[in-house]
């Protein structure tokens, strides 16, 4: 059985989340497992998102997606963090709610990803 969001290819949860989600396969939408996925859960209500999402999906769309460590670093992030009630272990949201400046290129798990010049 697939996720229901996983409607007739428009993938509605992709859709929703297209600046923090880079998708390379979506084998796990299409299988029993679907009610595991975070942004799932997020989207039926089964799960409080961080109250800085909104800013992170901004800032991430504002970064360069090209390399492989950027979408498993976000990913890897997002599932663990921006999704759950973790979220306060994020470095992005420990600086967010101090009103610290972010820097560029920060990933939630505090490492720096080298960005390329635009």
């Amino acid at each position: 059985m697939s996720c229901p969001k996983y409607e007739d290819n428009t993938r509605t949860c992709v859709v929703e989340f297209k600046e923090i989600l880079h998708f390379v396969s979506f084998d796990f939408c299409d299988s029993d497992e679907y009610n595991d996925c975070p942004i799932y859960k997020l989207l039926e209500g089964k799960a409080k998102p961080c109250k800085f999402l909104q800013d992170c999906r901004i800032y991430f769309s504002k970064m360069s997606s090209e390399t492989g460590d950027f979408k498993t670093a976000l990913l890897d992030g997002m599932n663990k963090l921006c999704l759950s009630d973790k979220n306060v272990t994020c470095e992005l949201y420990k600086l967010r709610k101090v009103n610290k400046n972010i820097p560029e290129g920060l990933l939630p798990n505090g490492s720096i990803l080298e960005l390329k010049s635009q």
